[in-house]
């Protein structure tokens, strides 16, 4: 074989392994539908920050690192930040309403993410609801927490307790950013750590570890949610499940009954009404439930707003004691009848 035809054959070789390589690396950035994952990129570090229009000093070292670690940190747990993402779409310009209500700063809506991920979980401690609230503190700032109803699993009523507290926090301590932290350790907690190291500023203390990184995940968050499409996040839109709303202004001592005489069931309503965690409520005071909208009812004085539905324009029906009686009657009638048919078809077998 001349050296003109191993040369040639040198050369396609070569060829060939290049394709391969490159075929290779192409399907390991494929997953099973054909669909690229996601790159991994160094970012870019702001060179300014503010919270509740305070500076963050990222220009000292210290500081630039901290928040450094908790933007990588949201920004590679990508599962988990994009249902974030999903839920501040609909939960934020509820919120916003609130805070700018009570004069608290808009950046707090970033701290009940932190708290909860907007969802309404329980902590070891036994803090609840989107702002994680203890029972002791949900009392002291007007929610109810009983065996029947807790509130702090209401989204809109905690988040009015938790501008009281906020601003009671203020008050005490003077700035915002020392208010944040305080909502973690404590008001009496935070003030004791700065008059022991004789400093004014949450960014010049050291705490523990939990509470030292908890305004910078905070800052963290609202740098990427207030930039998604930069840290490669799509905004989607996710709209509440249809719903009515009724005033009842009188107890409900049967929530079975209740649910059965408005076409759900308790675990629906109790889905539309997380505050809801008894099976009952005795409490003698008006309450605004949520009931699911079946398909065959007619919505026509329905208002739709924010894609969900909900019927505000509606007069409030009260809910009558007369309507368990009659729905356990009706109830008890269905299961005679339907033990009647059995007993006719075993006869006629």
């Amino acid at each position: 074989m001349s050296k003109r035809y191993i040369f040639i054959l040198f050369i396609v070789v070569v060829a060939v392994s290049v394709v391969i390589k490159i075929k290779i690396s192409q399907a390991s950035q494929m997953n099973y539908k054909g669909i690229r994952y996601y790159q991994v990129y160094s970012l870019d570090k702001p060179d300014t920050l503010f919270f509740c229009e305070e500076r963050v000093p990222v220009d000292v070292a210290a500081v630039s690192k901290k928040v450094s670690n908790e933007v990588y940190h949201y920004n590679y747990l990508r599962k988990h930040t994009n249902v974030i993402v999903k839920r501040v779409n609909y939960w934020f310009p509820i919120f916003e309403k609130i805070l700018e209500k009570h004069g608290i700063p808009d950046d707090f809506k970033y701290l009940a993410v932190v708290e909860s991920g907007l969802a309404n979980v329980v902590s070891p401690r036994g803090a609840a609801g989107f702002w994680q609230f203890v029972p002791s503190t949900a009392i002291s700032m007007g929610l109810i927490v009983n065996d029947e109803i807790d509130e702090r699993y209401d989204p809109i009523k905690a988040t009015h307790a938790a501008c009281k507290y906020l601003k009671m926090a203020h008050k005490q301590l003077g700035n915002w950013t020392n208010v944040a932290a305080a909502y973690n350790m404590g008001i009496s907690g935070l003030k004791r750590q700065l008059q022991v190291q004789r400093k004014k500023s949450y960014h010049k203390i050291n705490l523990n570890n939990e509470t030292g990184r908890y305004v910078y995940r905070i800052i963290a968050l609202k740098e990427i949610l207030s930039n998604q499409s930069k840290y490669g996040f799509t905004s989607r839109k996710i709209a509440y499940p249809a719903h009515k709303i009724i005033t009842v202004k009188e107890p409900i001592p049967n929530l079975k009954a209740f649910a059965k005489t408005h076409q759900t069931t308790v675990v629906d309503l109790k889905e539309y009404n997380p505050w809801i965690v008894g099976e009952a409520l005795t409490i003698e005071k008006p309450f605004n439930i949520k009931i699911p909208l079946v398909k065959k009812e007619k919505t026509t004085a329905e208002q739709t707003k924010n894609g969900k539905v909900v019927l505000d324009s509606v007069k409030p029906t009260p809910f009558k004691k007369d309507n368990i009686k009659e729905a356990i009657e009706r109830s008890e009638a269905a299961e005679k009848k339907q033990l009647y048919l059995k007993k006719q078809e075993k006869i006629q077998h």
